[in-house]
């Protein structure tokens, strides 16, 4: 929600979309250097013409705000708990015998690597609880990052095909930030515009180092802070 709020802060035009399986909406939520009488009503899209227009019918505005308040209560359950509730189940799948191989994969997909090449071999040394302790380890949701991944995979790989090498390593308890957590700093430290400058053609070497300067610069909101301390504490560190 603090990122949601940062966004809105800075751009000209935020919306939110709701659909009730028959009906598309929209509710402006702001609309920066625009004059309407009806900006900052629900709008109904018609399919017939393209259009989305203002909802002023008394029967019409019952229906949205009805979609609304289950699309609202939805979104709250799975905002807050679907990642949880995913890596829940599988685990309770695998304790009880069944085949998560699929799961796996989409673990991967989703919290490993977009990098097909290194996905498949994350997936060929990698067993489901090796999964289980990376989520252990995070920090919010969302990708790991290409360098940790490495890490791991290469870990992985020493311990499958060369085990004398990995009794004489020292075991790691890293720690993994995900990409969520990455984005909502970027977006709390108003370095939104920044970030998308910088990954154009144009901006991507001259501006890498401002962008690098100004999240070293950055700071961790209250809500990011309580996170890493509930990580630490649950870890028993």
């Amino acid at each position: 929600m603090q990122a949601i709020n940062k966004i809105l802060d800075t751009t000209q035009l935020f919306f939110d979309v709701y659909s009730d399986n028959k009906n598309i909406y929209v509710r402006p939520g702001k609309v920066w250097n625009r004059n309407s009488e009806t900006m900052f009503l629900p709008h109904i899209y018609n399919p017939e013409n393209g259009e989305f227009r203002p909802i002023l019918d008394g029967v019409k505005a019952s229906r949205f705000y009805q979609t609304l308040g289950h699309a609202q209560r939805s979104a709250e359950d799975q905002y807050m708990d679907s990642w949880d509730r995913f890596f829940n189940r599988v685990k309770i799948l695998k304790d009880s015998g069944v085949d998560i191989s699929d799961d796996c994969t989409t673990i991967c997909k989703i919290m490993m690597t977009r990098d097909e090449k290194m996905r498949k071999m994350v997936m060929e040394h990698f067993s489901p609880d090796d999964y289980f302790d990376v989520r252990d380890h995070m920090v919010g949701t969302g990708m790991i990052g290409g360098k940790a991944c490495g890490m791991l995979l290469a870990r992985k790989i020493i311990k499958n095909k060369e085990p004398d090498i990995d009794e004489v390593l020292e075991p790691h308890d890293s720690f993994y930030v995900g990409s969520d957590l990455y984005y909502t700093y970027i977006v709390d430290n108003n370095l939104w515009d920044t970030r998308i400058k910088q990954r154009t053609e144009a901006g991507y070497f001259d501006l890498a180092k401002d962008f690098a300067d100004k999240i070293m610069g950055g700071t961790f909101s209250e809500a990011m802070r309580e996170q890493f301390v509930r990580k630490v504490h649950i870890r028993g560190l």
